[in-house]
């Protein structure tokens, strides 16, 4: 995703993480973790922000909750 907006320091929000300023990107990053992926910010203060999220399309088993492995659930899908 891409603005062409006011844009952020980067390095400053990733030190605020954990504070009432920085939760957005807190609950960015849980989640693209939860799935096995990356985050990259590209932002500057007057040039807009890129942010790009990279998810595979199937999760590693060695990544995949227990209970999962357990039900013989195997393969992620979006209907889930």
């Amino acid at each position: 995703m891409e603005d062409d907006g006011c844009g952020f320091d980067v390095e400053r929000a990733l030190r605020l993480r954990g504070t009432s300023k920085g939760l957005g990107l807190i609950g960015i990053e849980e989640r693209v973790s939860l799935l096995g992926g990356t985050l990259t910010l590209e932002s500057k203060p007057g040039m807009g922000t890129t942010v790009v999220v990279e998810i595979p399309l199937e999760m590693p088993e060695e990544e995949m909750p227990e209970e999962e492995l357990a039900n013989g659930e195997n393969e992620n899908s979006l209907s889930r």
